[in-house]
């Protein structure tokens, strides 16, 4: 917060953030370029897009947050922005958790429809009193909870 209230802090908070978004891309691309066998099968970009507006929004609020201190008003044009970068560090941090449902968590689940002979069996991204949003055959779909017979846990499955 010390620093977000000058030029001279502000420049610093530029240049830690420079590097906090330098160094994991200089070790991204030299793992892709130079160690391709050691590169994840998939690559985590809602987490990594997360992180960004994560930081780009706290650095915004402080530096909003120490012009008002100053000024005892926030300009309609600033707070607007940090605003909107504070939603999208929301919305993609909301994505990066359904991403690592998808691809890290292995708990799987059987869910018989009233209307389906086959069962469905996929990942629980998000359940509600509404139905379930669900990660089955690479794609995500919503199963409305009056469809629903039966949901059972079933093994894990090593495909993902």
């Amino acid at each position: 917060m010390k620093n977000a209230g000058d030029w001279s802090g502000r420049k610093k908070l530029i240049w830690f953030v420079a590097v906090f978004a330098g160094v994991p891309l200089i070790v991204t691309g030299t793992l892709y370029f130079f160690f391709p066998q050691y590169a994840p099968s998939h690559f985590p970009n809602d987490r990594m897009i997360a992180m960004w507006f994560g930081v780009i929004a706290i650095v915004l609020l402080a530096v909003e947050y120490a012009d008002y201190k100053k000024v005892g008003k926030v300009g309609i044009g600033n707070g607007i922005y940090t605003a909107l970068m504070s939603v999208l560090a929301l919305y993609y941090l909301g994505r990066a958790v359904a991403e690592h449902e998808i691809y890290n968590v292995k708990a799987t689940y059987t869910f018989m429809l009233k209307d389906a002979a086959t069962p469905l069996v996929g990942k629980v991204l998000r359940a509600s009193s509404s139905g379930f949003l669900m990660f089955t055959d690479n794609r995500v779909m919503f199963v409305p909870q009056g469809e629903i017979k039966q949901v059972k846990a079933t093994d894990e499955l090593d495909r993902w």
